[in-house]
């Protein structure tokens, strides 16, 4: 770009402070390789050279050095000037706009000590001053806190009011180590963070012991963590590693150890010291005639995992450890649903197949079905790998909150899968009742034809031998029989009566 007009240096920027976290770096897409610094050959003795890119631009200005995260990202340093930017400076407007809004936050300030000062540019019209605004914070590492220039509204940086300059000093702390997280290579170890790191150290030790002879622990990892973590940073001590992997490791360690205090009021009055003290019930805002309708036709199996919820998520909390057990068991619970579905599905296939099914019957079917598919859709969209850390459970938590119901919903979504294994099985004994019934009515149907045909054929039978020719005389001597009888008995000479 070519330099700015002259007016620039008369017109004020816009400065908008913001917080180390609201960084864009994990905002910024990737840009493609530029087809026309493709290099057409292999130059010669590569061994000897040294292998630095070509910028366009040209060299970097002096007193500008270029450093790179671990993670692969760029950023420049103003060692002289304490100047941090995601923003190269070779471009000359950049750097031109850097400067101005370097010298115009530093003439609020009464006076300059040992800090840093980050500034972003949100460049939307670059030919005027107001299509530039500048975004800016500043770094006290003696005291490890962020502060401004002026003034600033909470909801400007987006942050609920604080209750005491404590309490603001325990959510400004694990911003600044945010800060040495994104920024790491050009950090000086042995000036700030010799001392951050053996603390470091000994919380972990005392997490680890906490976290297994306190259920109530509010460690933000579980014993297991804090020894991998607290191996780790032994090797780094070991080996005499300074460079920018340290750092980066032990700013993520205590952003997080710095959150977990802030929530917990670490050092305040009236602190946190049991994940379960100060418990709130976690009840909704609104009373909701669908909701409890709801909740009474799970058997109240969403009640009891709302209430586990809500304990688990006690002050907004999230233990990572605490609702991976917790989740462990819906995912166990699922699947034995699903499978406990299958085998009612497999019955009510089995009676519709020997065309005993019935109403019920088909209901039984449909609801296991619908068991099968939604646990197996709910063990697929909470994977442990998507649930891994405290950060993803907590976004996935606050993601699916209710603002009338709070979690009240979510539970009896999780709860559905027992609920129609519950009713199908349900069902299925209702169907087989039927079926069974229908069968013994069936049966007591032919036992009482079968009473009143043994009945009529008495009479059929005696109508049959009295009305039947008479058969030959039987020799002498041989035996009668019961017909014999009634043979005689029409045979009989007629007495007292007229022919």
């Amino acid at each position: 770009m070519a330099a700015p007009p002259a007016y620039y240096a008369a017109l004020p920027f816009p400065c908008r402070p913001i917080l180390p976290s609201a960084n864009r770096r994990y905002n910024r897409e990737p840009i493609p390789p530029n087809p026309k610094c493709v290099m057409k050959s292999i130059p010669a003795n590569t061994k000897t050279r040294t292998f630095t890119e070509d910028h366009p631009a040209g060299a970097l200005p002096d007193d500008w050095n270029e450093y790179v995260h671990p993670e692969g990202d760029t950023y420049w340093y103003h060692s002289e000037k304490g100047l941090l930017t995601s923003l190269d400076p070779r471009d000359v407007q950049i750097r031109s706009c850097l400067t101005k809004a370097f010298d115009e936050i530093l003439a609020l300030l009464p006076s300059r000590f040992d800090m840093e000062i980050f500034i972003d540019l949100e460049i939307s019209d670059p030919k005027h001053p107001a299509g530039v605004t500048v975004l800016y914070y500043m770094v006290d590492h003696r005291n490890k806190q962020i502060f401004w220039a002026v003034d600033v509204d909470f909801n400007v940086i987006g942050m609920s009011p604080s209750q005491s300059k404590g309490h603001l000093k325990s959510f400004l702390t694990p911003e600044y180590w945010v800060h040495v997280d994104y920024f790491p290579a050009h950090f000086d170890f042995d000036k700030n963070l010799s001392d951050a790191e053996a603390e470091l150290m000994a919380f972990l030790g005392h997490g680890a012991v906490d976290d297994k002879t306190a259920p109530g622990s509010t460690c933000p990892w579980g014993a297991a963590e804090c020894l991998q973590y607290l191996t780790v940073l032994r090797d780094f001590r070991t080996f005499d590693d300074k460079t920018s992997y340290r750092v980066a490791t032990i700013a993520r360690l205590w952003s997080a150890v710095g959150r977990a205090r802030h929530i917990n009021s670490f050092g305040l009055p009236n602190a946190r010291l049991d994940r379960l003290q100060g418990f709130v019930d976690y009840t909704p805002v609104r009373s909701s005639l669908s909701m409890t309708i709801c909740e009474t036709a799970t058997f109240s199996i969403s009640i009891s995992i709302l209430r586990r919820m809500s304990t688990l998520f006690n002050g907004r909390v999230v233990f990572h450890r605490h609702w991976d057990i917790f989740f462990k068991d819906l995912r166990g619970t699922w699947m034995k649903s699903s499978c406990v579905g299958a085998v009612i599905l497999l019955c009510d296939m089995a009676l519709i197949a020997s065309r005993l099914n019935n109403i019920a019957t088909m209901a039984s079917a449909s609801l296991s079905g619908a068991s099968i598919v939604i646990g197996l859709f709910l063990h697929q969209k909470h994977p442990q790998w998507k649930l891994a850390t405290g950060p993803e459970i907590s976004q996935y938590v606050m993601s699916v909150e209710d603002y009338y119901q709070g979690l009240r919903p979510l539970s009896i979504i999780l709860a559905l899968p027992q609920t129609l294994g519950i009713y199908a099985a349900l069902f299925f004994h209702i169907g087989l009742l039927l079926v069974v019934t229908d069968r013994i009515k069936q049966v007591q149907e032919a036992m009482w034809t079968l009473l009143a045909m043994s009945i009529g054929l008495v009479p059929l039978m005696a109508s049959i031998q009295f009305f039947a020719p008479p058969k030959p005389a039987s020799p002498a001597g041989a035996s009668g029989s019961w017909t014999s009888f009634l043979r005689k008995w029409k045979e009989r000479p007629a007495q007292g009566r007229t022919v």
